[in-house]
């Protein structure tokens, strides 16, 4: 496509239970992607920078405050940086679901670890130090790192609840529920969702105001 002569193709390799793209799915992008490509008025050449711009707000949409995804992680996903123009071109869409179904297991680790953590006494006298604003933190190195961040965080929900005047138990109950609902969503998600994530990636690194929708999306939108 660039007068690039290595091979772009990402060997598909899933796990049992990996979402994985539909043969509709890889159809509709390279629609979507002559369509860009041709009409819209922001002519924007695929390229190598384009590909880097769609990697970024990809990860960036997955995981936006680095809670989740390890530096491991993303630095094993940079394989993908520079190929994803190519990949678009040719209606491949695996790398956009392999860094989503890394994105999955790393959200139901958290989950699985803050489900255990609830069962245990929560304690509050210890002098730490939290930082809720995560945009300039560096990706965690280690599992017992992000473990450690969300276990403040987790006792910061407690404490905000605590000083509203919500009881311990009452706190701890509520927090479990929203904790589960969220794992039962993420159980929930189906490739149509993860495409519209990417597609939107690559739409908005295009022109911010372009997006994409799902059909059943766009329902809920112009309803």
């Amino acid at each position: 496509l660039h007068g690039k002569t290595q091979d772009t193709q990402v060997k598909a390799t899933y796990e049992q239970g990996d979402l994985q793209p539909t043969e509709t799915q890889k159809k509709v992008e390279r629609l979507v992607f002559g369509i860009l490509s041709n009409y819209h008025y922001r002519k924007i050449p695929v390229n190598d920078s384009l590909s880097s711009k769609i990697f970024d707000a990809y990860i960036k949409n997955l995981d936006p405050n680095k809670v989740f995804f390890l530096a491991a992680d993303v630095a094993e996903m940079e394989k993908y940086r520079l190929t994803i123009d190519e990949q678009l071109n040719m209606g491949d869409l695996t790398s956009a679901f392999q860094m989503y179904n890394r994105y999955q297991k790393r959200m139901l680790e958290r989950y699985a670890y803050i489900d255990q953590l609830m069962k245990q006494p929560v304690e509050f006298t210890s002098d730490e130090t939290y930082q809720p604003d995560r945009e300039k933190a560096q990706w965690a190195e280690t599992a017992e790192e992000l473990n450690n961040y969300w276990r403040k965080d987790l006792k910061r929900q407690l404490l905000d609840w605590k000083i509203g005047g919500k009881a311990d138990t009452t706190a701890i109950r509520e927090l479990k529920e929203r904790y589960a609902r969220s794992a039962k969503y993420m159980a929930r998600t189906r490739s149509e969702d993860v495409f519209q994530v990417f597609m939107n990636a690559y739409t908005e690194s295009i022109d911010p105001h372009t997006s994409y929708m799902i059909p059943k999306a766009a329902q809920e939108f112009n309803k």
